[in-house]
């Protein structure tokens, strides 16, 4: 008789995005003659922010644009002003400061979207994937759950996909590599909530190995750490691991 695996509830993920809105402030002028190191800094402030995004407008060209055309108004204004008021001088680098700021958010977006794994690419792999376990071909599925964990092997879900691959392979009767498998997850994800499931998945597996006391030793692992886990099937497990170590 071989036991079916208990069911695994799958997480979504949510993916962040990064809104800027920028306006461009409108500049008072006087009858105050700017001094030209003002002019000086304001313009040199305004060539780095430039740079800088020009290095990272092309992950996020919108965003960017809309800070660019901030930058070219203040711009304007201080090359073709021969006279500003030095509350207006305070108020352009205000304006910068805030462009700054908006330029760091930006940037922590655009890095987050280089480094981070795309959510619609995994979930693409996960269902693609699921559709081949759900058809018997479990060799497919377990090439596309390892891609998955070669491609992302830090996604939250990794520890659901290890498991998966431990299910492809139970469905194929490799034991041995099934068991490999849900064993790895309380060792490499200790944190993870699957923990109960893989060791009730390990415990099936050493059982059909015929490795009755280490099947044994398992459940009762899993009984003290998780009693309310399926209690009526562990003991009806330990049971049928009772009568085979007296036979």
């Amino acid at each position: 008789m071989r036991f079916h695996l208990p069911p695994l509830f799958r997480r979504g993920l949510l993916r962040a995005g990064v809104v800027l809105t920028m306006t461009a402030a409108p500049l008072v002028f006087s009858g105050c003659l700017l001094v030209p190191s003002e002019v000086n800094d304001i313009h040199r402030d305004i060539n780095q922010i430039k740079l800088e995004i020009s290095r990272l407008q092309t992950t996020q060209n919108e965003e960017f644009r809309k800070i660019e055309f901030s930058l070219a108004q203040i711009d304007t204004a201080a090359r073709t002003q021969q006279e500003i008021s030095h509350s207006s001088t305070e108020d352009l680098q205000q304006q910068l400061s805030r462009i700054r700021e908006d330029l760091a958010r930006a940037a922590q977006g655009a890095a987050g979207l280089r480094q981070g794994p795309s959510a619609a690419e995994e979930k693409g792999l996960i269902l693609s994937a699921q559709e081949e376990y759900a058809q018997g071909n479990y060799d497919a599925a377990i090439s596309l759950y390892s891609k998955f964990l070669q491609d992302h092997p830090d996604s939250t879900q990794a520890p659901e996909v290890v498991f998966n691959i431990g299910r492809c392979h139970y469905e194929k009767e490799d034991f041995e590599k099934a068991r490999q498998a849900f064993a790895l997850i309380a060792t490499q994800y200790p944190a993870s909530s699957i923990i109960a499931e893989s060791l009730y998945s390990k415990g099936l597996c050493l059982y059909h190995l015929s490795h009755y006391a280490a099947a044994q030793a398992t459940f009762l692992n899993l009984q003290t750490a998780y009693p309310d886990f399926m209690p009526e099937r562990v003991n009806e497990i330990l049971k049928k691991i009772s009568l085979e170590t007296k036979s």
